[in-house]
């Protein structure tokens, strides 16, 4: 379910914009956006960082939005939330660990052994790791492209780019990944 985090609101976001117009499809989305801070909080026992980020660009973006009574600032908050994942992944990669080990604590306790171990073979590591890296581009561009359709395409075609396409990206990064490790 958390995969779908932040993609709830804008979805409900374009099917009250397309019934009843600009700001009351910002309410709408501000209002799930809230239910998934809670929600976050009920199920994982925490409130969950990027769920929070998330609400708060569109509260924000979406008090814009509202305010203009204009689409464009609450369909410009991926792109925001695009260029922070590139921006600490960026830090972290350059300047401290990949992100990504930050979360092997968690990952141990989540996982069976044989599984986890896995993620100790030196050999994956450099390559989670290096992909980790590849993510700054990756979000890069998917922020690019949501702006692309922000400005240029109706509310469809630019949640479509919002919310495929960044699994797309990221699951061709990987299989690539995994390809070029297989043939090496």
């Amino acid at each position: 379910m958390l995969f779908l985090q932040g993609i709830l609101p804008l979805l409900a976001y374009v099917i009250a914009e397309t019934f009843w117009g600009v700001r009351k499809a910002v309410l709408v989305a501000l209002f799930l956006a809230v239910i998934e801070i809670v929600w976050s909080r009920i199920s994982l026992g925490y409130f969950e960082q990027t769920g929070i980020l998330s609400g708060a660009l569109i509260g924000v973006m979406g008090g814009i939005s509202y305010k203009m009574n204009s689409p464009l600032m609450i369909r410009l908050q991926p792109v925001v939330l695009s260029c922070v994942f590139a921006g600490v992944l960026t830090y972290y990669q350059f300047f401290d660990e990949p992100l990504i080990f930050k979360f092997y604590p968690l990952m141990k306790t989540m996982m069976p052994a044989d599984q986890y171990a896995q993620l100790e073979v030196p050999e994956i590591r450099t390559m989670i790791g290096a992909m980790c890296g590849q993510l700054i581009g990756v979000f890069l561009v998917h922020g690019a492209l949501v702006a692309v359709a922000a400005f240029r395409w109706n509310r469809w075609v630019w949640l479509a780019v919002r919310s495929i396409v960044i699994y797309a990206m990221v699951f061709a990064m990987v299989v690539i990944n995994v390809w070029a490790k297989s043939r090496a």
